[in-house]
């Protein structure tokens, strides 16, 4: 009797531990995936972002970041390189999320 209510205590501590381990890594994966980005196109014909998580806007940045000047990305992939980074710095915890002139320059958006 003592042998049976051992392997079923054991037994539910493993699975408990299973679902622990599984729940986690569900929960990782979706908030990795739970960002998107989406490229906008402002009135002067220059490029800027927009950040979900799920569906949910958090940023909308019309315009390029840190520069003085108020002008869209040149191109979309200009755009797309920086919505990137902006969700790379908020998964790894950085809230705000900010863009500096050092960020622009390391991938080569022209400002």
């Amino acid at each position: 009797m003592q042998e049976e209510l051992y392997f079923q205590s054991s037994l539910n501590k493993k699975g408990k531990i299973l679902c622990l381990f599984f729940c986690l890594m569900l929960s990782c994966q979706s908030q990795e995936d739970a960002f998107t980005y989406k490229v906008i196109i402002d009135n002067s014909g220059g490029f800027g972002y927009q950040i979900y998580q799920f569906d949910k806007k958090l940023i909308e940045q019309p315009f390029i970041p840190v520069i003085d000047t108020i002008k869209g990305f040149q191109s979309k992939q200009d755009a797309v390189k920086v919505a990137k980074l902006v969700i790379m710095k908020i998964q790894s915890g950085e809230r705000p999320p900010s863009i500096t002139l050092k960020d622009l320059d390391s991938l080569k958006i022209a400002h």
